[in-house]
């Protein structure tokens, strides 16, 4: 899980905006320009789970993506209370109510399906508030929320609150069985080819590891490409060396 860049509010989103339309009244038009900008702003992944996602339309699009508020929609919004004071800053918002359609405060999830009834992601963190012990992706400074080790385990980096912990096993069940198997896998994966590189040429120089750097760090920026923080933190490793 990974800082993403912010990027522009789709129009119809602003117009929307502008004439005060509530989340609730959002229509299938809004949703769908909604769900597509996300999902380009996130290089097609799961803001949490980094799996990728899908939004074209079909019959169960619906299990496939899912509009996520970082600052929960639930709460009180006709008092514009917040529910901590770090919500307004987590959220971009200026308010509880506005921050339900403001563009900073919504990110694209997974369904959170997982084997076995398994709950990932917005499944598993419903109306949790977690503006205090987190950061949203895309209001935060951090280059990356999670590191992940050779052992698939996803763990808050130390600048995040006290409290992270809890949200990344238990409110969004990053570290479910299923997910540290896949990310283990491929965290092999990707050692497997950068000791390849250093057999091949009987060790590796500290430009040659630079290289393989960020070759890593450029993979984790492409599109549709999965656990973009696996290859963060097979890059960090090497780099770790030099």
């Amino acid at each position: 899980m990974r800082r993403i860049p912010k990027g522009a509010e789709p129009n119809i989103l602003r117009e929307a905006n502008a004439r005060g339309v509530h989340y609730d009244d959002w229509d299938g038009k809004l949703r769908t320009a909604i769900r597509a900008a996300l999902h380009a702003e996130q290089n097609g992944v799961c803001a949490y789970c980094e799996r990728p996602v899908r939004v074209e339309r079909s019959d169960d699009v619906s299990r496939m993506v899912v509009i996520e508020h970082f600052h929960p929609r639930s709460g009180s919004p006709r008092t514009g209370k917040w529910k901590s004071s770090q919500c307004r800053a987590a959220s971009g918002a200026t308010s509880h109510e506005s921050s339900r359609t403001a563009w900073s405060n919504l990110l694209l999830s997974c369904d959170g399906s997982g084997p076995h009834g398994a709950r990932t992601c917005d499944s598993k963190k419903g109306g949790s508030d977690i503006c205090s012990r987190f950061a949203n992706p895309k209001t935060t400074h951090l280059d990356r929320l999670v590191d992940i080790g050779r052992d698939g385990r996803a763990r808050p980096v130390d600048s995040l609150p006290p409290g992270a912990d809890a949200v990344v096993d238990s409110e969004l069940n990053l570290n479910a069985e299923f997910l540290c198997e896949a990310r283990r896998s491929y965290f092999a994966v990707q050692l497997r080819e950068y000791n390849k590189a250093k057999t091949r040429h009987r060790g590796l120089s500290s430009v040659q590891k630079q290289i393989l750097v960020n070759r890593f760090r450029e993979r984790a920026s492409r599109p549709g490409t999965p656990h973009p923080s696996v290859l963060l933190a097979v890059a960090n490793s090497i780099e770790a060396k030099i």
